[in-house]
């Protein structure tokens, strides 16, 4: 049932089979993602990411400064 998870979790996720091996339905499968968003961020390149979302939206650093979490508070 979850065998889909070893192959291509992400074809899964845009509604393609997970073990599709035809070149051209692969590639117009990404061709119609591409047109559907201008921007995707890469949860792998958070960092990157959100530097290019900044300019996107002409934002400042300071609007997408990266705070600190799931960090403990050290007990007194």
């Amino acid at each position: 049932m979850t065998g889909f998870f070893v192959k291509n979790h992400l074809s899964f996720e845009f509604g393609l089979d997970p073990w599709e091996t035809n070149s051209e339905m692969i590639t117009n499968k990404i061709n119609q993602l591409q047109s559907r968003w201008n921007f995707v961020l890469i949860n792998e390149h958070m960092a990157e990411s959100l530097v290019i979302l900044r300019r996107y939206l002409c934002m400042s650093i300071e609007d997408i400064a990266c705070f600190i979490t799931n960090a403990r508070i050290v007990a007194r």
